[in-house]
């Protein structure tokens, strides 16, 4: 799988040969992480932090912050001031 950002939108693709899916559209789209279960990508856009289910189904805004993916489950940590 891999999350890639083209044209200022969020793509994802199932690797080696998947249809490329369009799973957002925003300003300034950046830096897309999978979960560790791979089901969930965290990702900025506009001075945001988002997340978004790999299959397009579920997104979310979160505040702004430096984030990491904790390694025991589709927990996502965020250190915002």
């Amino acid at each position: 799988m891999i999350a890639f950002v083209q044209g200022g939108d969020l793509w994802f693709r199932v690797l080696p040969d998947g249809q490329p899916k369009k799973l957002a559209t925003g300003p300034r789209i950046h830096a897309p992480r999978f979960s560790p279960s791979g089901e969930w990508i965290a990702y900025h856009s506009g001075g945001a932090l988002h997340i978004i289910r790999r299959d397009g189904s579920t997104a979310k805004q979160l505040p702004p912050g430096e984030s990491i993916w904790l390694p025991a489950g589709d927990v996502l940590a965020v250190a915002n001031s």
